[in-house]
């Protein structure tokens, strides 16, 4: 099986609204960014931490694994257009 990103998708992780996120990983050496169909998986010390999801163009869907929080831990998402 092929693993493909569209060309929205890609744009978005080089220089769009996914950038920030794409840029956090590179300078993280605990993270890993994998690419999937359609999405990309981002690897804490080798377990799933984050997938983003191609819904649409430019829209995305996140899942968080949270076994990763603890009960004190906050989440704050923010996706711009």
């Amino acid at each position: 099986m092929k693993r493909l990103l569209s060309k929205s998708f890609i744009t978005d992780l080089i220089s769009g609204k996914l950038k920030e996120i794409l840029v956090y990983v590179q300078r993280d050496n605990t993270l890993d960014i994998e690419i999937r169909e359609n999405n990309v998986n981002i690897y804490y010390r080798g377990g799933n931490v984050l997938r983003i999801i191609e819904k649409g163009i430019s829209f995305y869907e996140f899942e968080f694994d949270k076994n990763y929080l603890s009960s004190s831990d906050t989440v704050l998402i923010s996706v711009c257009s």
